[in-house]
């Protein structure tokens, strides 16, 4: 019994307390009723000032409430004016970095262009050679000797030295433009020195070599001293410049290109020249062209002789002889013909009294033994036609190397020193096609020309033997005599 008491004990004693409290409030309200006024009344003050409390505190939160409000939209406004600052800013960086890419590029263009006019100003500055060759003209003055011999370092020039020597050489362009008139040296097309008499007109250089050389132009050449002389003109202009130095009026040659299409002019090789740059594979690239002109020559007037389609007509006629008997006007039909076609009807006329089998056969045999002959070396000129050009493409590979090597050598600043190797590229490519376009050409026109005098010496054949053998049932009874001549010739052969 106490076990099961033991775990209700504090639940007991929970309730007794809880009476008990009950039962003493009870008694207190019963014994104290002045002071629940008491209570109640302080209860409503507390509520009054709690009120008031409550009020102020709800006017203080409102008032901070709009002093926040107030902040806030200071705020924003301040974020605005800051955002659309930035914005401003951003759009004029930008406009800032645009401008700056802009005047980058203009700033590199008008470099290149300041270094394009300094290349042209040493370059014109090296062509000129002021006071080399022709040196009276410059002994009036020490600047232009200065000048003269800054010239031969131009290249090494500051662009305010440079600036000088243009101002010093477009004065001399000035008084040159008026005419100059001097003794002076120039190279003859063999570079022997000439000493001569020279006239100038502006960029126009005229010379008179010495003796009964005759005069010409003269051209400066970059990297020369002195000018070239070119005298390969007219008699008409030679004798226009003879008169222009005795001091008359002439009508002189000119040259606009300042030396550049004489230069061109000189360029031009002989064509021994210009097989020997194409290199030791020319040697069989002009065998092969010398083979195929020899069989050009040599089976062309051949087949242009051979007889035409119209020949098919008179073989008809020649038919017609035949069967009249008239056999000496046939025969000199038949040799009016023309080879193959006359020996082909002549053997037909011969053997116009054997069989048709025999007869054809016998056509047959002399179709076969006339026709191949014609396309003789025909094929010789295809294979030659054909190797041609793999040999100027021998030259080309062989060309393209040498260049290379060169390049490896000398670099590739300097073009001129890969001419030869280019030159042996190309002209041997060249070569090979020009042997190898007209001989494939011609091989094509003479094929045709064999097909055809086939086809017309078969029609002629096919023609002859229906023409002589129509009216003969039996061969072999209706003409003994052809039988026999037939039978003896079984028996010879």
């Amino acid at each position: 019994m106490t076990r099961r008491l033991a775990p209700m004990a504090p639940a007991l004693l929970l309730a007794l307390f809880a009476h008990s409290a009950t039962l003493s409030a009870a008694d207190a309200v019963a014994s104290a009723p002045v002071s629940v006024t008491v209570v109640a009344a302080q209860l409503d003050a507390e509520v009054t000032a709690a009120t008031a409390t409550l009020a102020a505190t709800r006017d203080a939160i409102l008032a901070e409430k709009k002093q926040l409000a107030a902040d806030y939209q200071r705020l924003r406004d301040e974020q605005r004016d800051k955002e659309a600052a930035l914005a401003a800013e951003v759009a004029k960086a930008k406009t800032l970095q645009r401008e700056r890419g802009e005047q980058e590029r203009e700033l590199r263009q008008l470099r290149e262009i300041a270094r394009q006019l300094l290349d042209m100003s040493r370059d014109y500055a090296a062509n000129q050679r002021l006071g080399e060759g022709f040196g009276p003209e410059l002994a009036t003055t020490q600047t232009m000797g200065d000048c003269a011999e800054g010239l031969r370092t131009a290249a090494a020039l500051a662009p305010a030295d440079l600036a000088a020597l243009l101002r010093v050489s477009n004065a001399r362009v000035h008084e040159r433009l008026g005419g100059v008139r001097g003794p002076g040296m120039a190279y003859g097309a063999d570079g022997a020195e000439l000493q001569g008499e020279y006239l100038r007109y502006g960029p126009l250089l005229y010379f008179w070599p010495p003796g009964a050389m005759p005069p010409g132009l003269a051209a400066l050449r970059l990297g020369s001293a002195a000018p070239t002389l070119f005298n390969q003109l007219d008699a008409e202009d030679q004798a226009a410049l003879a008169s222009l130095h005795d001091g008359a009026v002439a009508l002189v040659p000119m040259d606009l290109s300042m030396g550049q299409a004489i230069s061109l002019r000189e360029q031009k090789d002989s064509l021994l020249e210009h097989y020997i740059k194409g290199g030791p594979v020319m040697i069989p690239i002009v065998l092969l062209a010398l083979m195929c002109l020899v069989l050009i020559l040599w089976r062309v007037p051949v087949l242009l002789r051979l007889p035409s389609t119209r020949a098919i007509k008179r073989v008809s006629e020649l038919v017609a002889l035949v069967r009249a008997g008239r056999i000496a006007e046939a025969e000199k039909l038949a040799d009016s013909l023309g080879k193959p076609l006359s020996t082909l009807a002549r053997a037909g006329i011969a053997a116009r009294d054997l069989s048709r089998d025999r007869l054809e056969e016998l056509l047959y045999e002399q179709t076969l033994v006339l026709i191949p002959p014609l396309g003789r070396s025909l094929s010789a000129l295809a294979v030659s036609a054909s190797a041609a050009p793999l040999f100027g493409l021998l030259g080309t590979v062989t060309g393209i190397i040498h260049t290379f090597q060169l390049i490896t050598v000398y670099g590739s600043g300097d073009a001129r020193l890969l001419s030869s190797g280019i030159s042996e590229a190309l002209i041997t490519t060249e070569a090979g096609l020009l042997v190898a376009i007209p001989a494939l050409l011609v091989h094509a026109w003479c094929t045709r020309r064999v097909r055809h005098m086939s086809a017309l010496a078969q029609e002629t054949a096919l023609c002859l033997l229906n023409g002589l053998t129509l009216d003969l049932a039996e061969p072999a009874t209706a003409r003994p005599a052809a039988t026999a001549s037939a039978a003896g010739e079984d028996s010879g052969s």
